[in-house]
């Protein structure tokens, strides 16, 4: 008993740590592949002082100012439209990682670059206006239709944000031309070209610059680790190289446009090597350097019209970076599931490993329930060996004497001798199947066999405890259920055998346990009655918990493997307390 004991508890403790595994791994799959987010905003998601917003927006309009007179380097006239405008993509990065607070950045960053292009204030505030109003509207759309946690978890998601910057840029690109045209800085017949530039400049910015933002604000940079950090440094410097080979003349004009796409398979062995954030970080360094030198009348987009070299070399950065995104989405989409895929088989190889320790834990505590019963058992399988003894005897005797009188009594005594030698296979039958130890048996099988069972093994003990054991005689017909029947046997031993526990201080007429199965809506129930003590409130939370119990001498143990063995099974148990004092042990599985 106490090896049996000890057993049970290193199992016991090893299936909980394997569920325990199994909880965590199940906790791991739903944040794992969803980094921790700090889009949305910084400034909104943690109550940040005046002091702090000023010096975000400060810090926001001195990055806009710096990086937009930088883009106005390669303006096409009259100053305020250019091939690419990385301020767009800085002005939605920086509402995604700052929020609403830092708009104020975006206006007057761009309010103070406009004013030293020659333009007057009106204009300039007109200007600042649409480019706000463009971050704004890209940002409500990016919150809407993007799943800022994982921003490009699939490749629609880069053709998403390619949409949110076409309809965001129109404003931009809109007041911005309509308050040159106003205020007379658009020559007649220039604001179709001056706003088409405008637009696709934006538009540029957005696809290069934001999906930056994006990806650190999902933590995606800290998925590279320390060591790649100098392989990624080394890789994008041969990007740059290759990248000013194209479009610096490096090499014959020939050569160089058919080498133009040759960065695409530089960027796509980055993807595969690197996080997505160093391909985007590639990806703007190629539109920088072809932006200069296409500028300056070189590389395979070179024409004589400036503007015309810009325009083509607009079209052939989007689609670069669009191609970038939905390459970054068709790959995270494929280690995703991959991901998702390990982790499922190691989840079945968990549930397949405690299945295996509910399977040995069941058994452990049978054999502990058949050596608390053997002295009954014992007796059991005297009882008709005496019998046959007895019988053998009285036979013997008979066909000793000389005159056999009476064959019919002869024969009476064989067919006992044979009624008696059944009855005690059956006897040991039942301990065999109950101790075995096999894998788990689902059968369909009427729940009254499995009831009369366990009543079986339990009568020798009943007697001996002068406890009667009672099944309800207005029982429905053969409910059949689908399980384990040794497990539901077990589940049943256990009840009965805590009812007779719970009557031991029990006199008189009260010492009967009842049995009664009934059927409710799509279940079968089968309840235990005792006439104990009952169950007291300090107690009650506590009955089905491992190790628990009210016994001097309990394992604590049988509750807790009932109830892991019924709900496996689908099922429900529970406790109440009874009409007459005692309690009622319910267990419930559902009807095959």
């Amino acid at each position: 008993m106490l090896k049996s004991c000890i057993r049970a508890r290193f199992l016991w403790r090893s299936l909980r740590s394997v569920q325990g595994w199994r909880i965590e791994s199940q906790q791991m799959m739903s944040t794992q592949s969803i980094p921790s987010p700090v889009i949305g905003g910084v400034a909104e998601d943690k109550k940040l002082g005046l002091a702090t917003h000023l010096v975000l927006i400060g810090a926001l309009a001195a990055v806009y100012y710096a990086t937009a007179r930088a883009g106005l380097l390669f303006a096409i006239p009259p100053g305020n439209a250019t091939a690419i405008w990385p301020p767009s993509g800085i002005a939605l990065g920086g509402l995604l990682l700052g929020g609403l607070p830092v708009t104020p950045g975006i206006w007057i960053g761009s309010f103070l670059v406009n004013t030293g292009t020659g333009v007057s204030s009106v204009t300039a505030a007109g200007i600042a206006t649409g480019n706000t109003a463009a971050a704004l509207v890209a940002f409500a759309l990016c919150r809407r239709f993007l799943n800022l946690d994982t921003p490009f978890r699939h490749a629609a998601c880069g053709f998403r944000l390619f949409f949110i910057a076409a309809v965001a840029c129109l404003l931009a690109s809109t007041l911005g031309s309509g308050s040159l045209a106003i205020n007379g800085y658009l020559p007649e017949g220039q604001f179709a070209s001056n706003w088409s530039t405008w637009w696709l400049g934006d538009l540029a910015g957005v696809m290069l610059v934001s999906p930056i933002f994006l990806l650190y604000g999902a933590r995606y940079s800290s998925q590279m680790p320390t060591h790649a950090f100098s392989g990624a440094v080394v890789s994008l410097l041969v990007l740059g190289v290759i990248s000013l080979a194209i479009f610096g003349s490096w090499l014959p004009e020939e050569l160089s446009e058919g080498l133009l796409y040759l960065p695409s398979i530089a960027l796509f062995w980055l993807l595969l090597r690197f996080p997505p954030i160093v391909v985007f970080g590639g990806n703007l360094l190629i539109a920088m350097i072809a932006v200069h030198y296409t500028s300056r009348g070189s590389g395979p987009f070179a024409t004589e019209i400036v503007a015309n070299s810009l325009f083509e070399l607009q079209f052939f950065m989007t689609v670069y970076a669009l191609m970038t995104l939905a390459l970054v989405g068709v790959l995270s989409s494929q280690r995703e599931a991959e991901n998702r895929e390990s982790q499922l088989a190691a989840r079945v190889k968990a549930d397949e490993e405690m299945r295996k320790k509910e399977t040995e834990l069941a058994h452990v505590a049978r054999l502990a329930t058949m050596g608390e019963l053997v002295a009954g058992i014992a007796h059991e399988v005297n009882q008709p060996l005496y019998a046959i003894a007895n019988y053998a005897a009285a036979s013997e005797n008979l066909l000793a004497s000389s005159d056999v009188r009476h064959p019919e009594r002869l024969c009476d005594l064989n067919r006992q001798i044979s009624d008696q030698a059944v009855r005690a296979g059956e006897i040991i039958r039942r301990m065999r199947g109950f101790v075995e130890k096999s894998g788990e048996q689902r059968t369909v099988f009427p729940i009254s066999d499995a009831v009369n069972e366990a009543c079986c093994l339990l009568e020798a003990e009943a007697r001996l405890q002068m406890i009667a054991v009672e099944i309800d005689p207005e029982s429905p017909p053969p409910v059949w259920v689908r399980a384990d029947r040794i497990q539901i046997e077990q589940v049943l031993i256990n009840l009965i055998r805590n009812a007779f526990d719970a009557m031991r201080e029990t006199d008189g007429d009260r010492r009967v346990v009842k049995l009664r199965t009934a059927v409710v809506e799509t279940e079968v129930q089968v309840s235990v009655t005792d006439g104990g003590t009952g169950i007291s409130q300090a107690s009650a939370s506590e009955l089905f918990s491992p190790f628990f119990t009210t016994k001097p001498d309990g394992m604590g143990m049988g509750l807790a493997i009932s109830r892991t063995i019924v709900e496996a099974h689908g099922g429900r148990i529970w406790a109440s307390p009874g009409n007459d004092g005692g309690a009622v042990f319910t267990v419930a599985l559902p009807i095959q």
